[in-house]
């Protein structure tokens, strides 16, 4: 399913950049640059090289990465929409590519009968939260979501402050509660460099311990 999807998601999108192409000088240049890396590589994917936009699927979770510039068609003709504001008043919009692509993603989905709930859906935004990282494209950074890093650091302080001790003074932590702890530090050093490597002794002494 998520093949399929990604599939028919990429050359829909691959059609609409055919559709509207950028009027945006830097992403012309940016295209042209792109073409020229292409004819100098082994590979000829077009969603490699030659695209305004990045789709990944991962399960059931989709993302969607795309630049924002306002849309014109092939003539130079604006591409106006009409949206209506939370007081109900209609006015005409020109529509940017993100905002497009969005929804024809979203309309692909749920065409092949793959659930889109309003609850699960994140952005368009310069910050979302996609595989339960946050990814903030404003300053360049991936980071771990506020909810998260709260309740990783609970677990932390409820394994560190244990009630049982050696009688060297040591804490003896819980095998199930290190071991879901260690998973759940492994997820958040993926948004620091080097982070995995902080994490050796710990891994190291579970499976030592473990049984």
């Amino acid at each position: 399913m998520s093949d399929g999807l990604n599939f028919f998601m990429q050359r829909e999108l691959a059609r609409m950049d055919k559709e509207y192409p950028t009027t945006i000088p830097p992403l012309i240049q940016w295209l042209a640059s792109r073409a020229h890396l292409r004819s100098r590589s082994a590979s000829n994917d077009e969603f490699l090289w030659d695209v305004l936009f990045w789709v990944c699927y991962y399960v059931d979770d989709g993302g969607l990465l795309s630049f924002d510039d306002k849309l014109h068609d092939r003539d130079g003709a604006p591409k106006f929409i009409l949206a209506t504001d939370s007081s109900g008043v209609v006015t005409r919009h020109h529509q940017s590519r993100i905002e497009l692509y969005a929804e024809a993603a979203i309309k692909i989905a749920t065409f092949v009968l793959h659930e889109c709930p309003m609850d699960k859906q994140e952005g368009p935004d310069l910050r979302i939260i996609f595989l339960g990282i946050g990814i903030h494209l404003d300053v360049q950074r991936r980071l771990l979501p506020k909810i998260k890093a709260t309740a990783y650091a609970s677990i932390v302080k409820r394994t560190l402050f244990t009630k049982r001790v050696m009688p060297n003074g040591v804490g003896v932590a819980e095998f199930n509660q290190t071991h879901s702890l260690i998973h759940k530090l492994l997820h958040a050093a993926d948004v620091i460099p080097l982070g995995r490597p902080h994490l050796f002794h710990p891994a190291s002494g579970r499976g030592v311990t473990g049984t």
